[in-house]
């Protein structure tokens, strides 16, 4: 095997439950029903959205290419239901995200470090580095997910934890990604499409259970000059 061969790996893509995935989504009649009338068009619109992403996401390869030369890749799983049945995983390539951090010359912010201990998982942790009490410096990277207006970290989450350990109120060096950047960083297209579709879907019933009042098309602008209206939109169907 040559030495490029050997740097490389196919992975294949996570998805769960997937054969059944869009049955489950359109019997989104566990909506309550008084919450789909007067906006049947809507419900319409809805299946026209799943149609359009079944297509998308059975054409794409359900493989993609790992690089193993010293890059580092984040894996999180996304699920369509509270009990974790229907889902998959998505990977962002860490290099490839501060890559984008220094074109787009994003500049650090602040978080609380007691904004992320919900979302991270010690088991998923590495024990070793968790045990060391030397805390990496370097600012992380965190991906921001609208629907529900949370935030991630894709890079850091053991200098989270090390920091909210010592002081839960701690704040944290680290540079935010808006969807439009942090997609670009996701391994393979077929990340990306999970991932817009997640995001409709999320949208869509929350509009559908009355929590959200319209519904726009994603923009770049929204997020970068109004970010409370991105809660509303949708990814275009291309």
């Amino acid at each position: 095997m040559s030495l490029i061969n050997q740097s490389i790996k196919v992975e294949t893509c996570k998805l769960y439950n997937f054969e059944r995935i869009w049955d489950f989504l359109l019997n989104y009649n566990q909506i309550p029903e008084q919450f789909i009338v007067g906006q049947l068009r809507e419900y319409d619109k809805y299946k026209e959205e799943l149609d359009w992403f079944k297509k998308k996401i059975e054409w794409l390869p359900k493989t993609f290419i790992r690089n193993l030369d010293k890059r580092q890749y984040y894996q999180r799983d996304f699920y369509f239901n509270n009990d974790a049945t229907f889902g998959f995983e998505i990977e962002w390539d860490i290099q490839k995200a501060k890559e984008l951090i220094r074109e787009h010359n994003l500049q650090i912010v602040e978080f609380s470090v007691n904004q992320f201990i919900d979302i991270i998982n010690p088991a998923d942790l590495d024990p070793k580095v968790l045990a060391n009490p030397v805390i990496n410096s370097e600012p992380i990277v965190v991906m921001y997910y609208d629907p529900i207006n949370m935030h991630i970290p894709i890079d850091g989450n053991h200098r989270v934890l090390k920091t909210y350990r010592i002081n839960e109120n701690a704040r944290i060096q680290g540079y935010l990604l808006s969807p439009d950047i942090h997609m670009q960083a996701m391994a393979c297209d077929l990340f990306r499409y999970l991932y817009k579709l997640h995001h409709n879907i999320t949208v869509i019933s929350n509009y559908m259970m009355g929590n959200k009042r319209k519904i726009k098309r994603f923009s770049k602008i929204n997020f970068i000059k109004r970010m409370q209206s991105i809660n509303n939109s949708l990814y275009r169907l291309e």
